[in-house]
């Protein structure tokens, strides 16, 4: 179970060595202003277009691993080290710079909407039931369950028209199974005879779009996204992939992720409405695919690249470097 933890928090905590330069470059953003959250020196932060904001941590170390923006208040999910282990983990609700809500202890959070007055957050906790980590909605400092098996995971939550929809998988044995629950109501979206992941979720005039990849019969993962239940591949399923974020402008569906080639390095791509474009070539650029958004039609997406002598973090806008920053990790991306 230890493993399992260490996992979830790479992607909380995800101190990738990298913080911020003096670097003056500009992110052009024309109406929209742009969020980016993660750590500047080790220490939770996020910048708005090219402004740096350190967030509230009582002298400790951590990150800010996703952002949202709602009705010009700034939220950030997060945690800071209890100590230099990296094992004792406090997770917060930071609002416009300010701790706003300690999540529960025992509680490893993966997603947050916020709706109002109410916050919602997806993630795991220790269920002594079963023995084991089992996905958890918190809301408003109650946690619950979406099933009463114990074996599902969550992976992304959004809201829409105040309905709560979040997207995960259950374990059945050795199977697995790709899903999404509203309000308390599960779909299945794959029938657990093979490996599946599910990344993101949103909704679009009523539509529900879940992104992540399930294994073909030679065991090849294929990136695609779900609409309302119906797949549609966006691999050929000759090398690992799966999608990430998706969103949707003038009636056309952009959906990012990673294709692995025969070396191994994973290829950061979109598609649009099927048709696949190439951002980077996997030698240097290593992103952070259940974020993305479109500024001024182009695909915008965070990461981190290794090919310089200490490793930094990167603003991509269509495969272009905009930003770069040392001693930085970015984890999350929005606009508003």
């Amino acid at each position: 179970m230890k493993k399992l933890k260490s996992i979830l928090l790479l992607s909380i905590i995800s101190i990738s060595f990298l913080s911020c330069s003096n670097d003056e470059d500009d992110i052009n953003t024309a109406q929209k202003d742009v969020y980016v959250c993660g750590h500047e020196n080790y220490f939770p932060a996020y910048w708005k277009n090219n402004t740096v904001n350190q967030l509230e941590n009582n002298g400790k170390i951590g990150s800010a691993s996703s952002i949202k923006v709602f009705n010009n208040d700034v939220f950030c999910l997060g945690g800071l080290n209890n100590d230099t282990s990296g094992d004792d983990i406090s997770y917060y609700i930071w609002k416009n710079n300010s701790i706003f809500i300690t999540l529960n202890e025992g509680f490893i959070p993966q997603d947050f909407a916020v709706d109002g007055d109410d916050i919602y957050v997806i993630g795991l906790a220790y269920n002594p039931q079963f023995g084991h980590y089992q996905g958890k909605l918190w809301k408003n400092g109650v946690l619950s369950n979406l099933t009463s098996t114990g074996k599902e995971s969550f992976t992304s939550i959004t809201i829409a028209n105040h309905d709560v929809y979040v997207a995960g998988f259950i374990y059945e044995g050795n199977n697995s199974y790709a899903a999404y629950w509203k309000n308390n109501t599960q779909t299945l979206l794959t029938d657990g005879t093979k490996d599946c992941y599910v990344n993101t979720i949103e909704v679009f005039e009523n539509n529900v779009y879940v992104t992540g990849s399930e294994k073909n019969p030679s065991n090849v993962s294929v990136a695609k996204y779900w609409k309302n239940g119906v797949p549609t591949s966006l691999t050929n399923g000759n090398y690992d992939a799966t999608a990430g974020a998706i969103r949707f402008k003038n009636n056309d569906i952009y959906v990012n992720g990673v294709e692995f080639n025969s070396a191994g390095d994973g290829i950061l791509k979109y598609w649009k409405n099927g048709a696949e474009t190439i951002l980077t070539n996997g030698t240097y650029y290593h992103p952070v695919i259940n974020s993305m958004e479109i500024i001024n039609n182009k695909i915008t997406s965070i990461g981190y690249s290794d090919d310089y002598a200490n490793t930094a973090s990167l603003f991509q806008y269509d495969g272009v470097s905009l930003l770069t920053k040392f001693n930085c990790g970015f984890n999350d991306l929005c606009i508003n």
